[in-house]
């Protein structure tokens, strides 16, 4: 199986994750994307005095530059691509503090979505680079947020933990939701990634796992294969997708061209 990675293992506890990053590397992925949200909720919680709170902005951007050159390091060790990943919401009053200039080295900015609107923003906005859905909210995905996917080149991550870890009752709710939307998720130029989502070691999944139970609950193979490369691609070139202003001025210049043209092409047979 070529380029098993795992964009999406969101650690609990600061202690589970050199296991869970050794436990990746049994499981025979070429790379992984830890998420640091509760190490920087931490940082933010300890900002006590008013000089750190109005630099937090600055502290978490240096955070992540300096976790993102250590699992750099310790990946290199370990043969694998490791990545620092946050995952934000539109209800995080923080999200805008990972607005940054320019992407960060190694760094993926992901948005949370929960609703059809939220993924509509998500795809629109320029500085996630990433969009996830939960498994079970797999309902809120349309034509349109697939439209919008390709517009804009984002890829849509699918997080498995929410069916792994839910009851039987549970997981034929999410089954139901699936049958609905297989047609779309199955579509061939639908850039999806599916990751584990997991907190805890114990919530880890190999890739082969998860491919079964894609492949199970009617997800084709072909698209679990273009899944992974989707994936690979992301890992090695996350980059934001191009600001909304910045298109429009980009469709205006290309208009003023293409009138250009024409106007010259008018009157070349006068010139004649």
């Amino acid at each position: 199986m070529q380029n098993p990675y795992d964009l999406y293992l969101a650690p609990q506890r600061e202690e589970d994750l050199p296991e869970m990053i050794a436990l990746a590397k049994h499981m025979g992925f070429n790379g992984i994307s830890v998420s640091l949200e509760q190490i920087l909720h931490n940082i933010i919680a300890s900002a006590d005095s008013p000089s750190k709170a109005s630099n937090i902005g600055r502290i978490l951007k240096n955070t992540l530059k300096d976790m993102a050159v250590t699992f750099s390091r310790i990946g290199k060790n370990l043969g694998m691509e490791i990545t620092a990943r946050v995952t934000t919401s539109w209800y995080d009053p923080m999200r805008e503090k990972y607005k940054f200039n320019r992407p960060l080295r190694n760094v993926i900015i992901a948005f949370q979505a929960t609703s059809e609107e939220e993924v509509r923003r998500a795809l629109k906005y320029w500085y996630p680079y990433l969009v996830t859905i939960n498994i079970q909210d797999v309902g809120i995905l349309s034509h349109e947020t697939f439209n919008l996917s390709r517009q804009f080149y984002k890829p849509v991550e699918l997080s498995l933990r929410g069916f792994i870890c839910s009851t039987p009752p549970e997981r034929g709710g999410t089954l139901r939701k699936l049958q609905s939307k297989l047609d779309l998720l199955n579509k061939s130029h639908f850039k999806l990634i599916f990751s584990s989502g997991a907190k805890k070691p114990l919530e880890m999944r190999s890739m082969r796992q998860m491919r079964s139970l894609l492949e199970t609950i009617g997800i084709k193979k072909r698209k679990v294969l273009h899944a992974y490369q989707v994936a690979s691609d992301f890992m090695f070139q996350p980059k934001p997708a191009v600001r909304l202003d910045e298109q429009n001025e980009r469709d205006k210049r290309l208009l003023q061209k293409l009138e250009r043209i024409n106007v010259e092409a008018s009157e070349s047979p006068r010139r004649r």
